[in-house]
């Protein structure tokens, strides 16, 4: 019984690895297409939680998760990717 907890936190924590890197690079991305564009990279994290989720189904596309395991991973994919996007962020001046 333990170990088979302790194969599930195993796995658990591969994914939670997975779904961080992917959240970074989303934000890696959103801010490259901005630049891109010419437009300021300022102002709150864009990303929605339903973009979060569908991007945890993309990435670990294959992976039998309850509900419980994708609303958790779902959360760290979009923590990680807006931690990242407010890091590099242009921070706004206000008009004086």
């Amino acid at each position: 019984m333990v170990a088979a907890l302790d194969s599930e936190h195993a796995q658990l924590t591969a994914h939670e690895s997975t779904v961080m890197h992917d959240g970074r690079e989303w934000a890696d991305g959103l801010r490259d297409s901005l630049v891109r564009e010419g437009r300021p990279v300022a102002g709150g994290w864009p990303g929605t939680v339903s973009e979060a989720r569908a991007r945890v189904a993309g990435v670990l596309s294959g992976v039998a998760l309850s509900r419980e395991q994708h609303g958790h991973l779902m959360r760290v994919l979009y923590e990680a990717a807006k931690g990242k996007w407010l890091s590099r962020r242009v921070r706004e001046i206000p008009d004086e």
